[in-house]
């Protein structure tokens, strides 16, 4: 697998998104909120139990699919209070969103600042947490990889674009 600039989300895209959803109904704001930050399948968060949700120490089991593992994730606090009013107002069934795939896919299709898919959203975050943190080890912990191979390509990507902007641009790479 390689990444291109059509698999992520470019930093206008996210902040187009992210007006979309400030105008989006609270559901859609947790469903998409969840996907952006923590880098889940949009199969993993609908296969959430709202019993695998616990907003008062801010925490959420993320199953694994895919041949993935699961996972117990931090929900940010900015997503904590969207969290909480969505599981006030949702109706009363056993999963967290009570959606399809082609559900999930609608939502999408309605917010996305592009044509690209929602799974641009699990390679836009971890292309920006391995940026922010150099750390191929947790970006492979937090997507819930069993491979480290499988998460390389992130740091790949990002090394060989940093590499070709500061080549072309006359710029000494500094590790």
């Amino acid at each position: 697998m390689s990444i291109s600039s059509n698999k992520y989300l470019s930093g206008e895209e996210i902040k187009e998104l992210k007006e979309s959803l400030a105008l989006a109904s609270v559901r859609d704001q947790a469903l998409v909120g969840l996907l952006m930050s923590l880098g889940m399948r949009g199969a993993e968060v609908l296969a959430i139990p709202v019993k695998d949700v616990n907003i008062t120490e801010g925490v959420i089991y993320v199953p694994g699919k895919k041949r993935s593992n699961g996972r117990l994730c931090p929900i940010p606090s900015h997503l904590v209070a969207v969290m909480e009013r969505y599981l006030l107002e949702r109706k009363n069934t056993e999963m967290l969103f009570d959606l399809s795939a082609s559900g999930l896919k609608l939502v999408w299709n309605r917010l996305r600042p592009c044509k690209k898919g929602v799974h641009s959203l699990r390679h836009t975050f971890a292309i920006e947490l391995y940026k922010k943190t150099r750390d191929i080890k947790l970006v492979q912990v937090c997507l819930g990889h069993k491979s480290i191979m499988s998460t390389q390509v992130y740091a790949d990507f990002v090394y060989s674009t940093e590499e070709i902007r500061k080549a072309l641009l006359g710029e000494v790479y500094c590790g």
